[in-house]
């Protein structure tokens, strides 16, 4: 079992011998073998061991038995105890993923603080089965029917390989102890039940499905891949970020009609394949101005492009005042002169000079309203801002970061636009407000 452990681990690059491990051992029979074959490999390591509280005295106990442990092996050991049920309630999610995210959390930190390479963990492959099956059941795509990564960034698992039934036999020969956790044989959490109940059923059609996975986890490797080849294509000819917005063809998704390409475009969005279906649809019988949410983002089906931005929440409000020469808010910075020379003003979208005397201060910056009016330049009379917004062809999602700069209760510029007629630099003015306004890198 070493060598075929020690051929994975140079099969996939996992780590060097060189390398400072970190590694997540619970007492379980998994863990306890995989630091046995750490050890028995001459790999340099540290054993880390989470005590979540979960199992009254049983979980002080693993605790102490992990302790005992890595003291027999001359190995470093680092222990933390954390109150998972009080996380769950706080964070209104599982005791599973509350767990999961405070030894996660803990793991990263030790990586940084040991300044220690990779972080290892003993999920083997009858792990990744469940979690395929698993995934299955809830409903996915391909990444998450090849179950689980051997290697994700600074975390690898160099057990994939290995069935339950060749770890114990392992734990047997070489006579390493280990402590049972109860709740992994109760069916009240999700994967239990796989493990218990599902597993079982499949092996009586085959009784080698664990092995046989292997080769169907290898060709849902490859599609995976193949699917990111294909994604990434596409977004070097037909996508264009400016700014924080990414601008997507219409004109390609039509022709391409492919919902599980734009679920890859637009997953790192937050939004689902359900959600790119619609997307799709949209796209496909001509709905502009349609808009579609993810918790952090909106896609916007515009005339000839899909564009997907940042959400923007909240009320965005603050005063500039006359003796002030710089203004920060958020990621922008206001740069504010006086001037009296009226042969030099700004013109640009982001630049103006407006007529001082006719500025009520403290002047301020709020988004736009619905009911807002003002009087573009050149005109005479007055125009609705929405009405003024369909003119210029703004998108949607994009109006939601419209801010207009106000004079009591005129608006003196539509910032990034227009300003008001009334406030421009004509042949009578005296003196001049120069705004300049830049976005923080």
């Amino acid at each position: 079992m070493v060598k075929k452990f020690l051929d994975f681990i140079d099969d996939n690059n996992l780590c060097k011998y060189s390398d400072r491990l970190l590694v997540a051992v619970s007492g379980g029979v998994d863990s306890m073998v995989l630091a046995t074959l750490l050890k028995q490999s001459k790999y340099s390591f540290t054993i880390a061991h989470c005590n979540f509280n979960l199992r009254g005295a049983a979980s002080d106990e693993d605790e102490v038995f992990v302790k005992k442990f890595a003291k027999s092996i001359k190995v470093d050991c680092i222990t933390e105890s954390f109150n998972t049920k009080d996380y769950a309630e706080n964070k209104g999610v599982s005791i599973e993923m509350a767990a999961r995210e405070l030894r996660y959390q803990w793991f990263d930190k030790l990586l940084a603080e040991k300044g220690l390479k990779y972080l290892v963990t003993a999920h083997h492959l009858n792990d990744s089965l469940e979690t395929t099956l698993y995934n299955l059941a809830k409903g996915t795509g391909i990444s998450g029917l090849r179950g689980i990564r051997v290697k994700n960034n600074r975390l690898i698992r160099p057990l994939l390989w290995a069935t339950k039934d060749e770890i114990l036999c392992f734990a047997s020969q070489n006579k390493i102890q280990w402590r049972d956790d109860v709740s992994n044989f109760s069916d009240d959490y999700m994967r239990n039940k796989i493990r218990n109940n599902v597993v079982p059923e499949l092996r009586k059609i085959n009784p080698s499905v664990e092995t046989t996975f292997v080769n169907t986890q290898k060709r849902l490797l490859e599609m995976e891949q193949m699917l990111h080849e294909l994604r990434d294509d596409f977004k070097n000819q037909y996508w264009e970020q400016r700014g924080n917005d990414h601008y997507l063809s219409l004109d390609r998704l039509r022709q391409v009609d492919k919902v599980v390409l734009l679920e890859e475009l637009l997953r790192p969005f937050g939004f689902s394949y359900i959600q790119s279906e619609e997307v799709m649809r949209a796209v496909k019988i001509a709905e502009p101005g349609k808009l579609f949410f993810s918790a952090s983002h909106q896609v916007n089906v515009d005339r000839d492009s899909l564009i997907i931005s940042e959400r923007v929440n909240g009320k965005v409000e603050f005063e500039i005042h006359e003796e002030d020469e710089l203004v920060q808010h958020g990621g922008v910075t206001f740069k504010l002169s006086l001037s009296d020379d009226i042969g030099k003003i700004f013109k640009s979208a982001y630049a103006v000079s407006l007529d001082y005397d006719r500025l009520e201060f403290p002047l301020k910056v709020r988004k736009w309203q619905l009911g807002d009016a003002f009087r573009p330049l050149g005109m005479r009379g007055k125009k609705k801002l929405s009405d003024f917004m369909i003119d210029e062809k703004i998108p949607l999602n994009l109006k939601e970061r419209v801010y207009v700069l106000t004079s009591g209760e005129d608006i003196a510029w539509v910032i990034g636009y227009r300003i008001d007629d009334r406030y421009k630099i004509t042949s009578s003015s005296q003196k001049i407000f120069n705004i300049v306004r830049i976005d923080n890198e």
